[in-house]
């Protein structure tokens, strides 16, 4: 005989209305909570969600203490000059871990005939100070883009320069981002020449055209000497400003975007993109030319505008735009 459960109102068939109707609720809760969540995996294994109850405290973390003692450790190896040893020490782990991450990578792409290249490191060990990424020469240990020297300018050097050789030249320049276009209006300046002179593919350009077009040529070694950096926004920052400028003349109109960041009183401004198109071959005034660069860098904005909202939301809203 049990006789604790002599003395329980259940046994005696005496139960509290309220608990039961409680009880009854709770059941109609779970069993809806049931049906709202449960679902079907990809492995054909049902799942459920966790009935957590609505107001439940949040789990407590020891992010201040934890900090707090970053914070000491670090204080205490740079007084005793060993930051730089124990820095050394992870970034040997990490290297070693890149690589075996490396090999593992390659096995598993092979197992289904894929085969991964082009792995590029700015690690001193390995010899590879510039790699070629979507077209731009990226120079991996400096952290900057450059465009590559189009290789058939060498190939009109000493031989006649006709509407089809300056169009290849200026076609074989890829640059997305628009950095280099000052170096390419002229040029491009020099194929409007051609068009409105009724000038063929294969004739050769007129002394005037090729003269101008042999002092570009001369100085076309230094575009590769022109890099921009790679990384756009600063690792730390307090305000982002997103500038657009245009301008127009009567030969061209452009337009490019800038942004500025501010962190401490230190500013850094680095290009984002930049536009450039040929004024029209029949004659316009400055000032629709100068209507014709707003328009360039309102799309501009816009693409820029896309970009940023869809990259980081997060940094969206401590932009502003000065036109």
């Amino acid at each position: 005989m049990d006789v604790p459960k002599m003395w329980d109102l259940e046994v005696l068939g005496i139960t509290d209305p309220i608990e039961k109707e409680n009880e009854s609720l709770l059941e109609e809760e779970t069993l809806t909570h049931f049906k709202e969540t449960i679902r079907l995996c990809e492995d054909q294994r049902y799942e459920v969600a966790l009935p957590w109850l609505a107001g439940h405290p949040a789990l407590c973390d020891k992010y201040d203490a934890a900090e707090s003692r970053l914070r000491t450790a670090t204080k205490r190896l740079i007084n005793e000059n060993y930051l730089e040893a124990y820095d050394n020490v992870f970034k040997q782990w990490e290297s070693e871990e890149l690589e075996q991450l490396k090999s593992q990578s390659i096995e598993i792409m092979k197992e289904g005939a894929f085969e991964l290249r082009c792995w590029a490191s700015n690690d001193s060990k390995e010899d590879q100070d510039k790699q070629m990424v979507l077209g731009l020469s990226w120079d991996v240990i400096s952290d900057e883009l450059s465009c590559k020297l189009p290789s058939n300018i060498d190939c009109t050097q000493g031989k006649p320069v006709t509407k089809r050789v300056l169009l290849s030249v200026i076609n074989s320049v890829y640059d997305p981002i628009g950095f280099t276009a000052p170096a390419l209006l002229l040029p491009k300046l020099l194929m409007q020449e051609a068009w409105r002179g009724k000038i063929g593919w294969d004739e050769v350009l007129p002394v005037e055209l090729e003269h101008k077009y042999r002092l570009w040529e001369r100085t076309m070694h230094f575009m590769s000497k022109c890099a921009i950096s790679r990384r756009l926004f600063a690792e730390n920052y307090d305000d982002f400003t997103v500038h657009i400028f245009t301008d127009a003349s009567a030969y061209a109109y452009a337009a490019c975007a800038f942004l500025r960041c501010e962190f401490k009183g230190q500013v850094t401004v680095k290009l984002m993109a930049a536009k450039a198109r040929l004024a029209p071959m029949k004659k316009s005034t400055i000032p629709r030319l100068e209507l014709l660069g707003a328009t360039l860098g309102a799309r501009l904005a816009e693409t820029v505008d896309s970009i940023l909202r869809t990259t980081s939301k997060t940094i969206f809203g401590a932009i502003q735009w000065w036109f």
